[in-house]
């Protein structure tokens, strides 16, 4: 949650598998409650922590769009 609060998106790097990592963002409803999640995975091999990073980045603006927020940058 820190991640998420920080950077609005948490990664994922084997902690789950060790031969899998994900990207989540969770996706704010009314009243300030999480309703779901938007999330990208693979296989770990050939993925390196600043492309999960440049994902987490793309999810946030997409939940961006979904929700009707400003996207900035």
């Amino acid at each position: 949650m820190e991640d998420v609060h920080r950077r609005g998106f948490c990664i994922s790097n084997g902690e789950w598998r060790a031969d899998a990592f994900g990207v989540a963002i969770p996706i704010v409803g009314g009243g300030g409650q999480p309703v779901m999640s938007l999330n990208c995975g693979g296989p770990c091999y050939g993925m390196t922590l600043e492309k999960m990073e440049e994902i987490g980045l793309r999810l946030v603006q997409i939940g961006r769009i979904i929700t009707g927020e400003q996207v900035r940058g």
